[in-house]
């Protein structure tokens, strides 16, 4: 060997297992002349083999026959301590078998000591095998180390990991925070799809695939899940394609932004709300749009509102709204709604409404005080949640949801609820308030038009009137002439009825209230009603044993009820029926005030008219007090009925509230507010028309016909009467001979000098002169203002023979 290349040689410590020096002699002389530079060590028996065995050396030679300890036993002993030395067998002669059994046993290799010169040769194969192994080992740990680095960082990440295969979405394996975000244990993931674990929806797991599937890498993806129980989730999602060496994987991180998204959905409903309720529409439409807002953003599949009625008993469902695709059963559910009414603590409803605050049932099925359980779980909903909507601590309306999965109370999202609930108050309120206006400012135009309508209507009256009545004391006894006249009176009597009914309506017309028995006046209309209504209408009057007194006008509750009692029976024609009234104290606090403000907290008779008839829906209900609107067929009503009924309810500083139901009826509430006085019994009208004797009377009234009417009627009674057109013409007529004239008739509304213009130039020539004022519309006069002026009566066009001899009697006798 060159002496420049001893440096280069390999240092080795071998182990010989020889008896022979001279053999293990030639061995070392073999392994220098292939390059290496031996360190060592000839044993010959067992005990010094394993002496000195230990992983610094890096070969063993050992003779496969020794007397004592052969090559054999020699491997074992390398191989029950695990040594990474290689060994090789060397032997004077050995069998193939033999051979055999010691690569079996761990040997690298076998020689024949005759062939020596392939030593070199195969102690270099066997370090370069023993180096390749170890390489391979420390490769195969680092790799072990890696994987138990990843399994660490994989299952211990707060965020979620999946790794699933490519080809068709298996998943692999999940780490904790998968199974806690998803609700889903790692042994129930593995081996299934996110598909087959109900964890996504098809549609947009197919286009997250495809997304991946075109770059290989997904960053910061929001897609909306499930967890495995069906609770919604918003995730945040991050594929990348992996190769593990056989297949190709998708690793995906997922964190979860559920509570982000629901705050960015909370902010976004409560100015979704805002802006509907912004926009001013009519309630209904208002609702059903704020409905379906939160329906859709909250993922809710059906919502109701429920409304206090009028009278404070009951909630109504007033309007609904869920998803168009929904049939079948959803809309059996929705009907079913619509036909229901809750008291107080009665259902989801009620139960809301009793505790003013949110309410929410996770399992609709196992709430034994859910009333629509069964079409509820029918239409496939599981879940409700409702809240009030309130105003200055009052309950106004319910608002509910329900939905198809089953979703566990959220506090948070029951805030805002509560949140909108107030703002919905707040809107329903102002709505009121604002139909108040519109409804006191159509009642206003309606009263300029019936003001302006009624003195020239009144005048036409008066004449059909008057002329009817002198026609027949004309007539004799013509009875052919006498009941054509009569039925001109009757239908000047219902012309006139209509015209004071729009008076009234229009709080035009004068009252003349006196503290009344409400019970008294009840009487008198039982007595009516029963003669009118036919025998299958069943009467029932209930009265409280003493109740209070009112100030009222007997005539005007007298027409109040009887309209009541009309469309009940009206109600119920088709059918069997019951009608009854109820009168009874009633005790109106500041609660009972907030859903009613035309009352005022104290003690009130509240009269009730109830009847079993067809009932009315929601619409209906919302304009029978609107004037000139009917639900009945041509010619059975004029629509001003209850418009007049809600005008003297009015005028009496009290209130009418209903409750009705399609189907089921309908309940009519009228307060009167209670007077402590004891009733006055009214005159009683006597049988013969008073007559003059010869007096002289001025009739003034700028209607020719009208004044020819009157003077033929007072004279017709045994007055001298003198008739003038022209009120400047009557003062001059009258000026000449003051002390000529017993008493003046006068309109009020003529040109050139109003009646009571007149009545004052009058009075100022002659002190204490009768009048009479007469008119078709009374406007802005009262009795006090009249006796301020020295007029002694006040007499309403169109008026009959009786009235005016009644009058002029009166004002005569002073």
């Amino acid at each position: 060997m060159n002496p420049q290349e001893t440096h280069l040689k390999a240092k080795i410590r071998v182990l010989l297992l020889e008896d022979r020096a001279v053999d293990a002699e030639i061995m070392m002389r073999e392994l220098k002349r292939a390059g290496f530079e031996p360190e060592w060590e000839r044993v010959q028996d067992k005990e010094g083999f394993c002496a000195r065995l230990d992983a610094s050396l890096d070969l063993i030679l050992a003779d496969f026959n020794l007397p004592a300890f052969d090559g054999l036993r020699a491997l074992d002993e390398v191989r029950l301590r695990d040594l990474d030395v290689p060994c090789i067998v060397v032997s004077g002669s050995i069998g193939d078998e033999k051979a055999v059994e010691c690569i079996k046993r761990g040997a690298v290799d076998y020689l024949l000591k005759d062939r020596l010169a392939r030593l070199g040769q195969a102690v270099t194969q066997a370090l370069k095998d023993r180096r390749q192994k170890r390489e391979s080992k420390a490769a195969a740990e680092a790799l072990q180390r890696s994987e138990e680095r990843f399994s660490k960082a994989f299952h211990s990440s707060p965020a979620a990991l999946m790794i699933s295969r490519k080809s068709d979405g298996v998943i692999l394996e999940v780490n904790r925070a998968f199974s806690e975000l998803f609700r889903c244990p790692r042994e129930e993931a593995v081996g299934k799809t996110s598909l087959a674990l109900n964890l996504v929806d098809p549609v947009v797991l197919s286009r997250y695939r495809a997304l991946i599937g075109a770059t290989d890498s997904v960053l910061n993806y929001e897609m909306d899940m499930h967890t495995r129980t069906g609770e919604p989730l918003s995730v945040l999602l991050s594929s990348e394609v992996v190769e593990d060496g056989t297949e190709s994987c998708i690793l995906t991180t997922g964190v979860n932004i559920t509570e982000r998204k629901q705050a960015e959905i909370r902010m976004e409903l409560e100015y979704a709300v805002t802006r509907a309720l912004a926009d001013g529409a009519a309630l209904r439409v208002t609702a059903v749009k704020i409905l379906e807002i939160i329906c859709r953003m909250l993922r809710w599949d059906a919502g109701m509102l429920w409304k206090v009625d009028t009278a404070g008993k009951v909630l109504q469902c007033v309007e609904l709204w869920h998803a168009p695709s929904a049939r079948g059963a959803m809309e059996r559910f929705a009907e079913e709604s619509r036909k229901r009414v809750f008291v107080q603590g009665q259902g989801l409803p009620g139960r809301v409404w009793a505790t003013r605050a949110p309410a929410w049932i996770s399992r609709l099925s196992q709430d034994t005080a859910f009333l629509r359980r069964e079409i509820a779980e029918e239409a496939g909903m599981q879940s409700g949640m409702g809240f009030p909507v309130l105003w200055q601590g009052e309950v106004l309306a319910v608002v509910e949801f329900y939905n198809a999965r089953c979703v566990q109370p959220d506090g948070k999202m029951l805030t805002l609820l509560a949140t909108l609930g107030t703002q919905l108050g707040q809107y329903i309120e102002r709505q009121q308030l604002e139909e108040q206006y519109r409804h006191s400012q159509k009642m206003e135009a309606i009263g300029t038009l019936a003001g302006g309508v009624a003195h020239d209507f009144n005048n036409i009256l008066t004449a059909i009137y008057g002329y009817s009545e002198i026609a027949k004391m004309d007539a004799g006894e013509n009875d052919a002439v006498r009941n054509s006249l009569d039925a001109i009176v009757k239908a000047a009597r219902r012309a006139t009825s209509l015209v004071r009914q729009i008076l009234t309506f229009s709080r035009q017309q004068p009252q003349q209230r006196s503290v009344v028995q409400m019970g008294t006046i009840v009487g008198e209309v039982l007595t009516l009603l029963r003669a009118t209504l036919p025998a299958t209408i069943e009467i029932k009057y209930l009265s409280a044993r003493e109740c209070s007194s009112v100030l009222a006008d007997a005539t005007q509750i007298h027409q109040v009820l009887m309209n009541l009692g009309t469309n009940a029976w009206h109600a119920m024609r088709d059918q069997a029926g019951r009608l009854e009234i109820r009168l009874e104290d009633f005790d109106v606090d500041r609660e009972f005030v907030q859903a009613r403000p035309a009352l005022r907290p104290g003690r009130y008779v509240r009269l009730s008219v109830s009847d079993t008839g067809s009932g009315m829906d929601q619409a209906t209900q919302a304009r029978i007090f609107e004037p000139f609107f009917t639900t009945k067929g041509p010619g059975e009503g004029t629509g001003l009925g209850l418009a007049v009924v809600h005008g003297i309810m009015q005028g009496h500083d009290g209130a009418i509230t209903v409750y009705s139901q399609r189907g089921e009826g309908t309940t009519f509430h009228l307060y009167f507010p209670a007077h402590g006085a004891m009733p006055v019994l009214g005159e009683v009208e006597g049988a013969p028309v008073p007559r003059g004797n010869g007096q002289r009377i001025l009739y003034v009234d700028d209607e020719q016909a009208l004044a020819e009417m009157g003077q033929k009627m007072l004279e017709r009674l045994g007055y001298a009467v003198d008739i003038c057109c022209v009120p400047r013409e009557a003062l001059r007529l009258f000026a000449e001979n003051p002390g000529g004239f017993d008493l003046v008739v006068t309109d009020q509304t003529m040109p050139g000098m109003t009646g009571i213009e007149l009545v004052r130039e009058l009075l100022h020539i002659r002190p204490g002169l009768p009048v009479i004022l007469t008119t078709g519309y009374v406007g802005t006069l009262t009795v006090e203002r009249i006796r301020e002026l020295g007029i002694r009566e006040l007499m309403m066009k169109p008026h009959s023979v009786r009235t005016t001899a009644e009058t002029v009697r009166r004002s005569l006798e002073g």
